[in-house]
């Protein structure tokens, strides 16, 4: 301590009661976890030895500089100001973050409090100085992290005005070499001077969640997918909103050529479905009146192709039926007649519809119907159509056994389940059933179809408000289920 502070008020360490004592004063401030220095305007005349620590100079060297010395040179002026208030008494106390200078020269960051004390007719400076070095560099990493992001990010308050925002936000091309923060984002993004009746932020606000959405910057016509998140200060209330866009407009084109795409192949498949349907008809219709009229001159050999005809004809028939009525049902194009029915007279129709095709297979046909059931709503042709296909699929993959169409209530859902022992599904191709155009068995045991089927019965339960679901065990047998709300 320089000679004349021996009777220096230690204001520094309690506003309440001033010690007089130098002895004390010293005591204490070696033992503070912060750094110390008082000074007049022309020289420093005190320093603690945690700041001659900080500084790292030798006491006798830091007594030798001035006050605005020890600073990098970038913010001198800006002290050098505040501390001329402050002697002056226009100022009160200056409280600044900023580099000082140190005899290694290495980057050392400080926080520092200043306030100007008046005893025995002289003005003292007085400051302390916390080291906030490691919080400067996690700060300067973070904002690199920060301004690396390729995606637009930018922090809103609660009055929507910009309160940072990241390079690339910076650099959107009709906000280049603009300032931006302080700035309302509506103004800024939207050219508008009011506030969007769709803001995300706003909807964030009420229910403190994330949201994300789709949005067109009507400036450029580039879609982003924006996320916006809630920041909220321990008493869980929200201050700021941070937002982060993604350019999409690359995926939005590759979703636009691939919509075409579809389009195109649903179109394809709607024209050569109704060109083959056409004389297909033709032909189904001579074929079958060959088989009415002259089969029985026919030798057995004749016959036997004649019915091998009838059957690939068949054949056809039902593929393209299963492909126009999935290109309907893909495009939204399928109209739904719903009414009230009652599901067990449905099942009981295609029971008998389907009892000569499984028996003459020599599979034993059941039904087990809960004949509590009351009328729900639905497409009737549409639920026999799922029904029909259920079983035909399990006509398909049983040789023995039997064949059970069975209904019971189960919740608020009647539920409707085809069980057949045949061959079963793999558990390893169970989930994908219901995908289009999947085949599943052993490639040798496979039997012909669109592989469009399960996929049909899928979409038509699911518009329905229901679900369908498998459950096999692999060479004992498979049970399908479906389940239709009830009202």
């Amino acid at each position: 301590m320089k000679d004349g502070l021996d009777d220096f008020p230690k204001g520094i360490l309690t506003e309440k009661k001033v010690y007089r004592s130098p002895t004390l004063f010293k005591a204490l401030s070696e033992d503070m976890l912060m750094g110390i220095v008082v000074f007049d305007q022309d020289n420093i005349l005190f320093a603690n030895p945690y700041a001659i620590k900080l500084f790292g100079y030798a006491e006798e060297q830091l007594l030798e500089k001035s006050w605005i010395s020890l600073f990098h040179h970038e913010i001198q002026s800006n002290i050098q100001k505040d501390t001329i208030k402050m002697f002056q008494g226009e100022l009160e106390t200056s409280h600044f973050e900023g580099k000082i200078r140190t005899i290694d020269s290495r980057e050392c960051w400080v926080m520092v409090n200043v306030k100007v004390l008046q005893y025995g007719g002289k003005q003292y400076g007085i400051a302390n100085f916390y080291d906030i070095t490691e919080k400067q560099k996690a700060q300067e990493e973070w904002e690199s992290v920060f301004d690396s992001i390729l995606d637009y990010i930018f922090i809103i308050d609660t009055n929507f005005t910009i309160l940072k925002a990241n390079k690339a936000f910076k650099s959107i091309e009709y906000l280049h070499n603009k300032e931006v923060i302080g700035k309302k984002c509506y103004e800024l993004i939207d050219g508008k001077y009011e506030l969007c009746k769709n803001c995300v932020a706003l909807k964030t606000g009420k229910d403190k969640k994330n949201h994300v959405e789709e949005w067109r910057d009507p400036r450029t016509n580039q879609y982003f997918l924006v996320s916006v998140s809630p920041l909220a200060d321990n008493s869980g209330s929200v201050k700021s909103f941070v937002h982060l866009a993604k350019d999409i407009s690359g995926l939005k084109q590759i979703e636009k050529n691939l919509k075409n795409s579809l389009n195109k192949q649903s179109n394809l498949i709607s024209i050569v479905s109704h060109e083959l349907r056409t004389p297909l008809t033709a032909i189904k219709g001579g074929v079958d009146l060959v088989g009415s009229e002259f089969e029985k001159n026919l030798d057995e050999n004749l016959s036997n192709v004649l019915k091998i005809i009838q059957r690939n004809i068949n054949r056809l028939v039902d593929y393209i039926n299963s492909m126009l009525d999935f290109q309907k049902l893909e495009s939204g194009k399928v109209q739904f007649n719903i009414e009230s029915n009652n599901i067990n007279d449905l099942l009981t129709e295609v029971y008998g519809l389907m009892y000569s095709l499984v028996t003459h297979k020599g599979i034993e046909f059941k039904l087990d119907l809960d004949m509590a059931l009351p009328m729900i709503k639905m497409d009737r042709d549409k639920i026999i159509q799922v029904v029909i296909n259920l079983i035909n699929n399990a006509i398909k993959f049983t040789k023995a056994g039997s064949i059970t169409i069975k209904s019971k209530n189960i919740n608020k859902f009647v539920q409707v389940t085809i069980t057949d022992t045949g061959t079963g599904i793999k558990n390893t191709e169970l989930p994908y059933i219901f995908d289009s155009f999947v085949q599943f068995g052993e490639p040798e045991n496979r039997i012909g179809g669109s592989g469009i089927g399960l996929t049909i019965c899928k979409e038509i339960v699911e518009w329905h408000g229901g679900k369908i679901w498998a459950e096999s065990e692999y060479k004992k047998g498979t049970c399908l289920h479906f389940i239709l709300p009830l009202p």
